[in-house]
């Protein structure tokens, strides 16, 4: 019955999950049924690098103690 949001492709550096975790980081505050799950984080292809933001974004979970409980992230494609 809890409410899931899918992160469906990578974490690229021209998208914003920062306001998502952020976001998911308010609502956590009110209910616990809330989460987000990046579902890929690690391209498919090793010759691409992972990005920076995908990093920051793993360090703001874990900075708002939400990795994990809230958010998740599969670390392979």
């Amino acid at each position: 019955s809890d409410k899931v949001i899918l992160w469906g492709g990578g974490i690229w550096n021209w998208f914003d999950p920062l306001t998502l975790i952020q976001a998911i980081g308010e609502i956590s505050q009110k209910r616990s049924d809330v989460h987000l799950v990046f579902m890929g984080i690690k391209h498919p292809n090793d010759a691409i690098p992972e990005m920076k933001l995908c990093a920051d974004a793993i360090k703001l979970a874990k900075d708002l103690n939400l990795i994990d409980k809230h958010v998740f992230f599969n670390y392979n494609w």
